[in-house]
């Protein structure tokens, strides 16, 4: 589905607490990542907070990942950072990248590790 199926975005379902995907999600060999999109807390403006499900709250925590190995190796290409999103990733489902969770569940922190420095 677009615009996730483009080439240049970085295509991301969700995922609940236990690692299952989110049901509604779109599935399909343009999917890249999985990040947390089942009841993800955030802010209400009534109740202060609450629980939101979909794909567009497991994105941003794809975004924040990437937006952190920018910053810390600002020479990292997009396609760079997209490489090591993947290869960081927990693998989930099927081995290596499927079509209901891309290659894993995004990992940050590994991802950081494995961004190539790259020349300022």
């Amino acid at each position: 589905a677009y615009p996730a199926a483009y080439a240049d975005v970085i295509a991301v379902t969700a995922v609940d607490r236990l690692k299952r995907p989110y049901r509604r999600a779109g599935r399909g060999e343009h999917i890249d990542l999985a990040a947390p999109g089942v009841e993800v807390w955030t802010a209400a403006s009534v109740s202060g907070a609450r629980p939101k499900t979909g794909t567009s709250f497991a994105a941003p925590f794809v975004a924040a990942a990437a937006a952190l190995m920018k910053s810390a190796n600002s020479g990292a290409t997009a396609a760079d950072i997209h490489d090591a999103l993947g290869k960081s990733a927990e693998d989930l489902g099927a081995p290596g990248k499927d079509a209901v969770f891309g290659w894993g569940l995004l990992n940050a922190r590994a991802a950081c590790v494995v961004t190539p420095k790259k020349a300022m």
